[in-house]
């Protein structure tokens, strides 16, 4: 389930005063997405969102390019964006 290599790093993270007690559990597998809920005017929109970062690429001007995706979470959310 753990990267090996990752496990030193977790530890030394949670080693920060406060940051244990923000997490729930230690990540899964399958944690690859954080969820984001936005409310206005009585609409709550519940989303999955996954960034990704290009690290390495051919073109100068792609470095540090950062794409973010939504996904909506509930039949709700994706009936309030198809209208």
């Amino acid at each position: 389930m753990w990267e090996p290599a990752l496990r030193p790093l977790y530890d030394a993270l949670m080693a920060y005063p406060g940051c244990a007690d923000l997490i729930l559990g230690e990540p899964g597998p399958l944690d690859v997405l954080l969820p984001v809920s936005l409310a206005k005017g009585g609409v709550r929109l519940r989303f999955a969102t996954l960034i990704t970062t290009l690290g390495t690429p051919i073109d100068a001007t792609a470095q540090g390019l950062s794409v973010e995706l939504y996904y909506p979470l509930d039949p709700a959310t994706e009936a309030w964006l198809n209208g």
